[in-house]
């Protein structure tokens, strides 16, 4: 039997946290995250679905928990690039981040993505 794979849209709004800007200095932010993904059409288990939790608790901990101090540009690839590495289903990502009256948005595909999926 066939599993029949279709598009998936995960979408995170307004999901709020801190930025850490230099040792002691936070910053709140908001972000917003949409998560486009092949995945079956009717999922089995929950491992065929698209796990948006690692996603929203990598924000919650790295960002506000990490000592780097990363700008608003960089977190935001940082964050693309761990939804792209964690799951090989997903295929594009949207990510904004608003703090401090400046919104940074960044959109960026998977180089290299195969549309077609083997069960």
């Amino acid at each position: 039997m066939s599993i029949r794979h279709i598009p998936w849209t995960i979408e995170v709004r307004a999901l709020a946290t801190e930025l850490r800007n230099g040792p002691w200095r936070r910053q709140r932010a908001s972000v917003d995250i949409t998560v486009h993904a092949l995945a079956p059409a009717f999922p089995q288990t929950i491992d065929d679905c698209i796990d948006y939790q690692p996603i929203c608790e990598h924000v919650l901990g790295a960002w506000s928990d990490g000592a780097s101090g990363a700008q608003p540009e960089q977190a935001v690839r940082d964050l693309i690039a761990f939804i792209l590495d964690r799951d090989a289903r997903v295929h594009h990502v949207d990510a904004a981040l608003a703090t401090g009256g400046v919104t940074v948005r960044v959109t960026q595909a998977r180089a290299t993505w195969e549309a077609r999926l083997v069960a």
